[in-house]
């Protein structure tokens, strides 16, 4: 035991008691600390030039009289927005992927007044969200792929209260699934390729019926149909008996779905169904014999269906039917001599169909036709000549045609037409002597929305009622405030290495000592543009990193750099693989780039034209930076070193050596003493362990090893006798493996999946009876979505969704109960959203939005109470996004915006431990009794004691630096910040 932090004898610790007690009453207690909270401060506007930035909305969807579209703020990546018009009214629902990560909604549906759409976060890969337009309302309806893979949904079709779409799952393949926007209701309609996928395609409603095309794996792609039910999904009619009929370009007018087929004797032609087999037949062979017309962009207007084709002897022209043989014609052959006119963008407005044409005289510019050969006519040639005028569809509103077009004169600009060439004006020149380049052009309540980009602005929402006065940008939602986004943050000591670009947009490396003056360029590393920086490892009091010198041929290509944080110290190390190609193999850019340091040893995968991408080693010298073994050694193969961790002086790492696959290998830095420690899965098929942990002078991870050798956690001390299979959580399904391993003062906490529970919290202390469920977060076969795990003084944190909060910040002891929500920061199932956490002076810093203030920096002590917002430093809804942090001595770095000036870099150093163990505020006899009874083993110490009560030993500045022990040290300091003797 511990005698400075235990006492034995309570009757000495009462004496002292009573002691402090009197010395506390003479010196007239109580006495508090009055000085103020810190607050986050930006570090330095690196980036002080204001430059257009773009949000460039996309996707536009209306949802009652709301909007619905994905935009960027430039703090956050494309993300669910509405709109009701209005500037004021004009905000971001949620943001999804929390942070400057895409969430790329899209795909938009709407059912029973909720917007359906596919979107993405870091942790769940692209699923299916909702939202009914609030922050809280904003949730995902399932995790069909889990695991951080994608499922990918697309074509979301509403069919009376069913939400229709395909999704990819592990196990099915890509299939038609439904959804009626819960978890529970969400599910695969037919597997209609057993082992394989169908790949259900241009999904359409018709009378309640769900058509699309699928392929079953015998039939080829044909037409099928569904009614939500295995039973009720069904192929319509096998078109093509010799392979498939490939159906496509479905438009459904009437009542009847017209598509496009090739039945293996006339071709791709058009065609109709009414869901029977005996009423799904061709129309007409338009181009006689085997031949296609490819029917496209086929719309119903004024009782027919209008659309383009190539009937083989005028080229792609206008074509009408009212789906009969006879009643299926040339229009008018409008580009003679079996050119084409190409048809586009056909819309209805009075008796008039209108489309974009190209007579082979004037370009593509705006026609109409009334049906007949005399009455289809060039409405206006907008730019005169050859050129062609039109860039978009024509939209119908208020009586008249709106569109993009581009007179020669005024760059691309919003148009309108009453039909006559007089009535074709431009609406406005949103920029003058440019273009503003309309798009996305979408009409909700008689108004046109669309994207554009005034010069000032950038792409933004606009809107127009087709007047120039009524032609106006809607909101400025990423405002032109500049910012050198930070990235890669990396600490030694008390300084921050980071990437950043000034007001010449290149990314070059940057340090910073937390103030304004000390925040200063190391070098231009690319004097012609960006020096592509990644991967900022500290060394000891070296900096490595990933960079490109120049473009071309007289680039290095991406190599290895190291920095002092001095110009003159800042170089490439040597040029691994000379040539501008670099030692990052192009033809992988995904490929997983990771660095450990073993003494002042960095080993790195780096890649030559002669040896793939191998091992190699820097001590960051030209000769010390040689290649350790060429692993795989098969002419120019690679071994593609992953997972690089240090341990016991050894470097450990995933390769696959190109007759064992993917093993665990380890290194002492010589070709001879590069190894594999255990062939877990034999015969070449690899176990491509994941997760590499140390704990204890022990490597925990988990591996795919065959019936024989175990699936599941395994460790190694090093050997191959001591390479050990410890236990495999889910005997029954081999789907996934444990992940995210996690020491937590001698217990290994991660994620694993169990038939009964899904993917929930274990434990493991080493051996299989001691690797156990800790609890069932998300009750039953669901699963809570584990990650971010964190140890702090004895306790794990981590984000998890119990199926009820989202996903909230949890906690666990390593007990069923000892493991429960810190606190509900977001309310309601949407989840807070966390980023990441941070370690600070025993407390816990993150990214997290509570549906009020944005994703900004929050606190924990790990109780509620003392779950808390820091600051919201992008005041109101918007969010600030801290990215990208990194705790340098005891500060918190991180890149944020405040919506003024763009992405910086910040910081926020916490207030020292204070003493006020209790946490009411005022430091008094009551915190120095608290902290003696902890001394005394009186007391359990609690999370919040270490983050108020260890404050001590005092640095050279006489502030705290927490030893991780409450001692009698701290008591005392305690008392002397009590009585005045010390502050800080």
């Amino acid at each position: 035991m511990n005698s400075k932090r235990y006492s034995s004898n309570p009757r000495p610790a009462a004496c002292v008691i009573r002691s402090l007690a009197v010395l506390a009453l003479l010196a007239g207690l109580p006495v508090g600390a009055e000085a103020g909270p810190a607050l986050p401060v930006m570090v330095r506007d690196i980036n002080t030039a204001s430059a257009p930035v773009s949000s460039n909305p996309s996707g536009m969807t209306a949802n009652g009289g709301i909007l619905f579209f994905s935009a960027g703020d430039g703090a956050n990546g494309p993300e669910l927005w509405k709109s009701d018009g209005t500037a004021e009214g004009t905000a971001l629902v949620k943001d999804i992927n929390a942070g400057p990560g895409p969430g790329t909604p899209q795909y938009f549906s709407v059912m029973n007044g909720i917007t359906y759409f596919s979107a993405m976060d870091s942790f769940r890969g692209v699923e299916l969200w909702k939202s009914d337009g609030t922050a809280a309302g904003t949730v995902l309806v399932k995790d069909i792929y889990q695991g951080g893979e994608s499922s990918n949904p697309l074509e979301l079709t509403t069919v009376g209260e069913t939400l229709f779409f395909s999704a990819e799952h592990p196990v099915y393949g890509r299939e038609l699934w439904k959804s009626d926007g819960t978890a529970g209701g969400t599910v695969l309609v037919a597997d209609i390729a057993a082992e394989a996928s169908s790949t259900p395609q241009w999904l359409r409603a018709v009378n309640g019926t769900l058509f699309f095309a699928a392929d079953d794996g015998l039939h080829g792609r044909e037409l099928w149909k569904s009614d939500g039910t295995p039973e009720g999904t069904v192929m319509v009619k096998d078109i093509n008996p010799f392979g498939g009929s490939d159906p496509g370009e479905m438009a459904v007018y009437g009542g009847i779905l017209y598509f496009t087929a090739d039945d293996g004797e006339n071709g791709h032609e058009l065609w109709r169904s009414d869901g029977t087999a005996e009423g799904t037949y061709l129309v007409a062979d338009i181009a006689p014999g085997e031949e296609s017309s490819y029917p496209f962009e086929p719309v119903g207007i004024n009782g027919l269906l209008y659309f383009t084709a190539n009937d083989g002897y005028t080229g792609y022209e206008l074509w009408q039917s009212d789906g009969t043989p006879e009643g299926t014609t040339l229009v008018k052959d409008i580009n003679p001599d079996g050119e084409d006119s190409m048809p586009w963008g056909i819309v209805g407005m009075d008796r008039y169909v209108y489309f974009a044409a190209d007579d082979g005289v004037n370009g593509y510019e705006l026609w109409r036709t009334d049906g007949t050969m005399g009455g289809t006519e060039m409405v206006a040639d907008i730019q005169p000549g050859v050129g062609g005028s039109m860039y978009s569809s024509p939209r119908l509103v208020n009586g008249m045609l709106l569109f993009a077009a581009d007179d020669g004169e005024h760059g691309i600009e919003i148009w309108k037409s009453d039909g006559t060439a007089e009535g074709t004006l431009m609406v406005r020149d949103i920029i003058p002597d440019a273009m503003s380049w309309p798009s996305e052009l979408m009409v909700h309540n008689d108004t046109l929305y669309f994207a554009a980009d005034d010069g000032v602005n950038g792409t933004e929402l606009w809107k127009s009622d087709g007047t120039a006065e009524g032609t106006v940008l809607v909101r400025n939602i990423a405002p032109e405030t500049g910012g050198s986004l930070p990235y890669q943050l990396a600490a030694m000591g008390n300084t921050v290495f980071f990437a950043a670009a000034a007001a010449d947009l290149d990314f070059d490396v940057w340090k910073s000592d937390g103030t304004a003056d000390g925040t200063v360029l190391v070098k231009e590393i690319n004097p012609e543009g960006s020096a592509y920086l990644d991967r900022l490892t500290v060394v000891g009091d070296t900096l490595y990193f990933l960079a490109e010198d120049n473009y071309g041929e007289a680039s290095h290509g991406i190599e290895l750099w190291k920095s002092d944080g001095t110009a003159e110290g800042t170089g490439m190390v040597t040029d691994i693989n000379p040539g501008p190609q670099g030692i990052f193999f192009p033809g992988n850019p995904n490929y997983p780039f990771s660095m450990a340091a073993v003494g002042t040893t960095v080993y790195f995968p780096g890649f030559t034209a002669d040896n793939g991408h191998e091992l190699w080693k820097s001590d960051g010298t030209a000769e010390g930076t040689v290649l350790v073994k060429d692993i795989n050694a098969v002419f120019d193969f690679s071994s593609f070193p992953d997972s690089l961790t240090a341990m016991n002086g050894a470097v450990y790492f995933v390769a696959d050596d190109g007759t064992h696959g993917a093993e665990l290998w380890k290194s002492d830095g010589t070709a001879d003493g590069t190894r594999m420690v255990r062939d877990i899965y034999p015969d070449g098929i690899g176990s491509s362990p994941l997760s590499l942990t140390v704990m204890n002078n022990v490597l925990y991870f988990s591996a795919a090893g065959d019936e024989t050798s175990g699936y599941g956690l395994w460790k190694s001390d090093g050997t191959a006798d001591g390479t050990i299979f410890v236990k495999d959580t889910s005997p029954f399904n081999h789907s996934r493996l444990p992940a995210s391993l996690t020491p937590v003062n001698g217990t290994l906490f991660f994620a694993a999946h169990d038939e009964s529970a899904g993917f929930e919290l274990w434990k493991s202390d080493g051996t299989t009876a001691g690797t156990v469920l800790v609890a069932d977060i998300m009750p039953g076969e669901g699963s809570s979505n584990l990650r971010l795990l964190t140890g702090v003084n004895g306790t794990l944190f981590c984000v998890a969704d119990d199926g009820v909060h989202g996903e909230e910040l949890w906690k666990s002891d390593g007990t069923p109960e000892g493991t429960v929500m810190v606190k509900d920061i977001f309310p309601g199932e949407g989840g807070a959203g966390i980023t990441w956490i941070k370690v600070v002076n025993g407390m816990l810093y993150f990214a997290a939005d509570n549906g009020v203030n944005g994703l900004e920096l929050w606190q924990s002590d790990g109780t509620a109470e003392g779950t808390v917002l820091v600051m919201d430093i992008l005041a109101g809804q918007g969010s600030s996004s801290p990215s990208y942090p990194v705790v340098a001595g005891t500060t918190l770095y991180f890149a944020a915006t405040d919506g003024s000036h763009g992405v910086e870099l910040w910081k926020f150093s916490p207030d020292p431990p204070d003493g006020d163990l209790t946490g009411n505020g005022v430091l008094d006899i009551v915190d120095v009794l608290r902290a003696l009874r902890i001394v005394a083993g009186i007391a359990e110490p609690t999370v919040a004691d270490f983050i108020r009560g260890d404050v001590a030993p005092l640095d050279g500045n006489g502030r705290p630096a927490p030893d991780g022990v409450i001692d009698m040290d701290d008591v005392l300091v305690v008392l002397r910040r009590m009585l005045g003797v010390v502050s800080w």
